[in-house]
C-alpha cells in the first residue's frame, strides 16, 4: 500500500485559469486575516462597518480606522450623514464625538474652498461653541462675499455672538471693523459694555455709518447722533441720519439741515431729503424758505415765476402743495404751477393736493 501510494500522481482536475484564481483568493484571504489580527483594517468597507457599529452599539480600534479612512478619502459628509440617520442620538454620538475630536470643523475651514453648506450642518450641530472657531476663519479670507456667508451664520447663532466679535472691533482692519459693526447691529442687542460711540470719529466713513446706524436704535442717543452723523463730511453718513430724521426729527437738527441743503455741500438726493424733512415743520418761516426753491422772478418786470425743475424745486412743490394747499402765500406758486407746461411739475400739485385732502377728509 506504501509502495502504490508513493507512484501515485494525477492531473490536476482544474483548468489553469482556475487554479491560479483559487490561489490568488487564498492568500488575498490570508493577508486580510492576518491585518484584521493587528486591528488596523478589516475586509468590510469602511463605511459598512462605521453604519454596523452604529446599528449594533459597538465601537473599537477597527471603526475608528474605518472613519479615519473616510475623513482621508474626503467623505466627512457620509459620517455627518450616519450621525444625522442614527437610530438614536445616543447611536451616533460615538461618530460625532469623533468629529469633534478630529477638530474637523477646522480642517473644513482651512480648506481654499470652503464647503459652507457642510460647515453649515456642524455649526448647527455645535451651536455657540462654534462661533469663536467660526470667526476667526472669517477674518483670514480676503474674499468679501466668504465673510459674508460666515457672517450669517454667526447670526444665526443668537445674540451670545455680539461680545465675542465686539471683542474683535477694535484692533481690526477698517473693513473688518465695518463688518463686525453691521454684524452687532443685525443682532438683537448690543453686547453689554459695548458703545458704537467710540466709532464715531473713525477715519473710515463706512464705520462712521455702522456706528451710527447702531446708536439710532437707542432712543435715549437718537437726537444726539443724528446731530452729530448730519455734520459728517461724507454723504453716507449723512443719508444714515437723514434716514431716521425723517421719522421723528429732532427740532435741533432742523437748522443744520438748511443750512446744509442752502450751501449746496449734499448731493441732490440728500437736499430733496433735507427739504421734505424741514418742510415737516408747518411754519411761515418754513413756508417761506420753501418758496424760494420754487419760485423766482422775471428779470425786467420783477414779475414771479417758477424756477426750471430740478429735484430740490420738485420737492419743495410737493411739501408746498400737501402741506400749504389753501394759504394765500403759497397761492401764486400753485397757481403758476398748476398752469405748468412741465408734466412733471402739475404731477406733483396734484398729488400734494391730494394728499392734503386725504388728511383733512
Amino acid at each position: 500500500m506504501r509502495r502504490l501510494v508513493d507512484d501515485w500522481s494525477l492531473d490536476d482536475p482544474n483548468p489553469e485559469a482556475y487554479r491560479r484564481a483559487l490561489e490568488k483568493m487564498s492568500s488575498t484571504r490570508g493577508i486580510a486575516q492576518s491585518t484584521l489580527a493587528d486591528g488596523v483594517a478589516t475586509e468590510c468597507e469602511p463605511e459598512r462597518m462605521v453604519q454596523m457599529a452604529i446599528e449594533v452599539g459597538a465601537m473599537g480600534p477597527q471603526v475608528r480606522s474605518a472613519m479615519i479612512a473616510l475623513c482621508n478619502a474626503g467623505r466627512v459628509e457620509l459620517l455627518l450623514d450616519m450621525v444625522e440617520k442614527a437610530p438614536s442620538s445616543d447611536a451616533g454620538a460615538p461618530v460625532w464625538d469623533f468629529l469633534t475630536g478630529e477638530r474637523v470643523l477646522e480642517s473644513l475651514l482651512e480648506q481654499v474652498r470652503v464647503d459652507i453648506p457642510l460647515v453649515t450642518r456642524f455649526v448647527r450641530r455645535l451651536g455657540a461653541s462654534a462661533a469663536p472657531t467660526l470667526l476667526d476663519s472669517a477674518l483670514v479670507f480676503d474674499d468679501a462675499k466668504t465673510r459674508a456667508q460666515f457672517y450669517e451664520l454667526l447670526e444665526s447663532l443668537g445674540e451670545d455672538v455680539g461680545a465675542l466679535a465686539a471683542r474683535r472691533i477694535p484692533d481690526a482692519a477698517p473693513v473688518i471693523q465695518r463688518e463686525l459693526l453691521a454684524l452687532l447691529g443685525r443682532l438683537g442687542s448690543i453686547p453689554a459694555g459695548f458703545s458704537a460711540r467710540d466709532y464715531l470719529d473713525n477715519a473710515e466713513p463706512l464705520v462712521r455709518r455702522e456706528a451710527v446706524r447702531i446708536l439710532l436704535r437707542d432712543s435715549a442717543a437718537r437726537a444726539e447722533t443724528i446731530m452729530h452723523a448730519l455734520g459728517d463730511p461724507d454723504d453716507r453718513v449723512v443719508f444714515a441720519a437723514l434716514t431716521a430724521a425723517q421719522e421723528n426729527c429732532p427740532q435741533t437738527a432742523i437748522d443744520l439741515i438748511r443750512k446744509r441743503v442752502e450751501r449746496g455741500e449734499l448731493d441732490a438726493q440728500l437736499r430733496t431729503m433735507g427739504i421734505r424733512i424741514v418742510g415737516q415743520q408747518r411754519t411761515s418761516d418754513i413756508l417761506t424758505w420753501l418758496l424760494g426753491f420754487v419760485m423766482t422772478e422775471t428779470n425786467w418786470s420783477r414779475r414771479p415765476k417758477l424756477r426750471p425743475s430740478s429735484p430740490e424745486m420738485l420737492a419743495a412743490l410737493s411739501v408746498i402743495s400737501a402741506g400749504w394747499p389753501d394759504d394765500s402765500t403759497a397761492a401764486p406758486a400753485l397757481n403758476l404751477a398748476e398752469q405748468s407746461k412741465d408734466s412733471e411739475v402739475r404731477a406733483k400739485v396734484a398729488r400734494g393736493r391730494s394728499t392734503a385732502s386725504r388728511k383733512t377728509g
